[in-house]
Order: structure tokens, then sequence, then C-alpha cells
């Protein structure tokens, strides 16, 4: 996971239940089981408890999406049941425009094999800005410091 914006930060506080709504909700579309979609809250409440949100508010948030989630859920499953539809979703790495084609593949296979599957894929980008950089700049070979070299030729010449 980012940066987060702590909570005493200079917004609205609608952002701050965006934010949480947000990330909730993106736990729930990429967990698969209950016990995930669970795992997942616990390690997002901890985050946000260290960005100082607290936790009665983070429980609210929560407890709202699941609610509206069971609720439009419990008629959408009237529905799905009907067409005999199951819902899954799933993450891919995302590699840029060979992902969309393999997604629309990949659907079009599902959907010839498992009729009564609702597929969703979700892409999620391996490549980030900060793993184009080193941690530190190097050292410039002037400023380097030579005992490693100097101990090399102490060895050669002793042997």
């Amino acid at each position: 996971m980012g940066l987060l914006t702590n909570f005493f930060s200079f917004i609205p506080f609608s952002y701050k239940i965006d934010l949480i709504c947000t990330l909730v909700d993106r736990a729930f579309k990429i967990c698969n089981t209950w016990s995930g979609f669970h795992t997942a809250i616990q390690q997002l409440t901890s985050i946000l408890m260290k960005n100082c949100f607290p936790g009665k508010i983070i429980q609210r948030v929560v407890d709202q999406y699941l609610y509206k989630v069971h609720n439009t859920s419990v008629d959408a499953s009237r529905q799905d049941h009907s067409k005999g539809k199951t819902k899954r979703f799933f993450k891919l790495p995302y590699t840029g425009p060979f992902s969309l084609l393999a997604q629309r593949k990949i659907k079009i296979i599902a959907k010839k094999y498992w009729k009564d599957l609702d597929l969703r894929l979700t892409f999620s980008s391996y490549i980030k800005l900060s793993n184009m950089f080193g941690a530190k700049a190097s050292i410039p070979n002037a400023l380097r410091s030579q005992v490693v070299r100097i101990y090399a030729l102490l060895i050669v010449f002793a042997s």
C-alpha cells in the first residue's frame, strides 16, 4: 500500500471518509473469500490507525459499506439467481495493451465454458516509479573508499 493521508491533514472530512470507503471497496472487490476480506480489513484498520484515523470512524464506514453491499446484493442476488450468475473478481498484473487483449480473451473463454459466471478482472501495476530509482545515489569513483582494493592487493602480494 502506498502513502495515505493523515487524519489530521488539512483536507475536508469527506475526503477522509471517502478514502476509507475507497480502500474498503477495493478490498471487497479484490478478495474472493470472506476470510480474505476480513484479513484485508484488519490490515487496512491497522494502517489507517497508524495514520491517526480513529477506530470508531473506520468501523462505522466498514459497517455502512457492508450494510449497503448486503442490502443491494440481496436485491441483486434475486436477479442473479434468476439468471444463475455468480460474480468472481480476479486481480491480474497490468502489462500494457496486452492486458486488455488478454482480458477480452479470458472473458470469451469464461463465457464459453462457464455460462453461470460473471467474471470481473482488475489490473494492478507491478511497475512503480519507486522501483526505477535506487534507495540512494551512487557514490562517485573519486569519493569511494579504497579499503577493499588495498586489502585485495595485500592478499595477492602475500600469496
